[in-house]
């Protein structure tokens, strides 16, 4: 175990930069496990994740196997990073996301797991979860959940446009299908997500954080800000928006209509689909097999030739190394690990962790062409560990005329240095 200390200073910047977006403050647990004479005499405490509710596992059901007691807390990450290097030990697991594990393991806060369970079940993964799971040789973290966001569209749609992918691969081909679509199908996407996504393309592919080299006034950069931000208000549709295109933040639940041209979504979506609470009820006529048969899916558009990978959307579990209880913990992992989809909630059931297509279970409809899409899409991915904390203050003063396209992201190029600097300042000041 390699473990540094960090002044308590160091923790100012990650109050004021690093705050979670949602959620309530999780100071008291909650118990997943009945009180009775029997209950077990170990108790482990799992922090489940920054935004509550997202991701859990059948933490009862867990305990009833492991005759371990689980409690569930949701302290958000700036509580999280006081904790830690504070060597707070009253939370014993921790579900991390992959920006989390580069500051950690920058400053040697880990432990080992030293699980052979827990390694198998790593190995089954794709490599770029397996990679982010090691340091120095050792197995630190595992896999919890991983999935991508596409671009769905109908078979039907597909056939009567004649589209080839090769139409919608990069952002403007993407973008000029819909507008040059003359049927009487419409094109949903939620403008501010869509973005978000392609942000993240550009910050993988062409920033280099790493280094503190970094440009957002560039052509690429520059027309996805336009493309996308350009011509109505955040969150709201306008009569300006990009012709070809209803903003919906409801984007998963169009596709429940037959009359659709592309929309963009998850695997895990086709749940909502057979969920009358969408419309009139008359969407059950479809049933949860309609996804399968009837959709497919396809990458992200490209902002550049420099892209090469679809973002992908992960957790990691960790065990806090100044946890009393790391025997009990590595047990209720390993039974995680050994039995992930009878334990998976909604969203950790339908992710995808492992590179064998044989190690999905049949409710993934494995035979399907869309699990192939999303499969390949999902093994394409990519991990960014370098995520930029701000709240974009520059795109409404874009959208409401305050700011030209270039003065907008330059005020944003400015909000990247400042927080990016500040953070890591917070991780790297020498201890007395």
């Amino acid at each position: 175990m390699k473990i540094k200390r960090l002044l308590c200073l160091a923790l100012v910047p990650i109050i004021v930069l690093m705050v979670s977006c949602s959620g309530d403050s999780g100071t008291g647990h909650q118990s997943s496990f009945a009180d009775s004479d029997s209950h077990p005499v170990q108790e482990v405490v799992i922090n489940s994740n920054f935004l509550p509710g997202i991701t859990e596992f059948e933490f009862e059901a867990i305990s009833q196997a492991t005759g371990i007691k689980i409690s569930t807390t949701n302290y958000l990450i700036d509580e999280f990073f006081i904790k830690i290097l504070a060597g707070d030990s009253d939370v014993d697991i921790y579900f991390v996301r992959p920006t989390e594990i580069r500051l950690l393991c920058e400053q040697g806060i880990y432990y080992p797991f030293e699980s052979e369970i827990i390694s198998d079940f790593n190995d089954r993964c794709f490599d770029y979860l397996k990679d982010c799971c090691d340091v120095e040789g050792q197995t630190v973290y595992m896999p919890i959940s991983n999935s991508v966001t596409a671009v769905l569209m109908p078979k039907a749609a597909i056939e009567e446009t004649g589209m080839e992918y090769s139409d919608i691969e990069y952002l403007d081909g993407y973008l000029e299908f819909a507008r040059n679509y003359s049927g009487s199908r419409t094109a949903f996407t939620n403008g501010s997500t869509l973005f978000s996504l392609l942000e993240n393309q550009y910050e993988h592919f062409v920033c280099d954080f790493e280094n503190n080299e970094f440009d957002y006034i560039t052509p690429e950069y520059l027309n996805l800000y336009e493309s996308l931000l350009g011509g109505y208000l955040r969150y709201a549709q306008e009569p300006g928006a990009p012709a070809g295109f209803t903003h919906s933040l409801a984007q998963n639940g169009a596709c429940h209509s037959d009359n659709v041209l592309m929309t963009i979504g998850s695997y895990d979506s086709y749940q909502d689909y057979n969920d009358s609470s969408y419309g009139n009820g008359t969407y059950n006529a479809y049933g949860k097999s309609v996804f399968f048969e009837k959709w497919r899916a396809f990458p992200l558009p490209k902002i550049s030739d420099k892209v090469s990978g679809n973002p992908t959307s992960n957790l990691f579990a960790m065990i806090n190394p100044y946890s009393e209880n790391k025997e009990a913990a590595v047990k209720v992992l390993e039974e995680i690990a050994s039995n992930y989809y009878v334990y998976g909630d909604y969203y950790t059931s339908y992710s995808f962790l492992f590179e064998d297509k044989s190690d999905y279970p049949e409710k993934y409809h494995p035979e399907s062409e869309i699990f192939s899409d999303f499969y390949d899409i999902v093994k394409n991915g990519y991990i960014n560990k370098y995520v930029i904390f701000t709240s974009h203050p520059d795109i409404e003063e874009y959208q409401n005329g305050r700011a030209t396209l270039e003065e907008a992201v330059a005020m944003y190029q400015r909000e990247c240095y400042s927080n990016l600097n500040h953070t890591l300042a917070a991780y790297t000041t020498p201890p007395a």
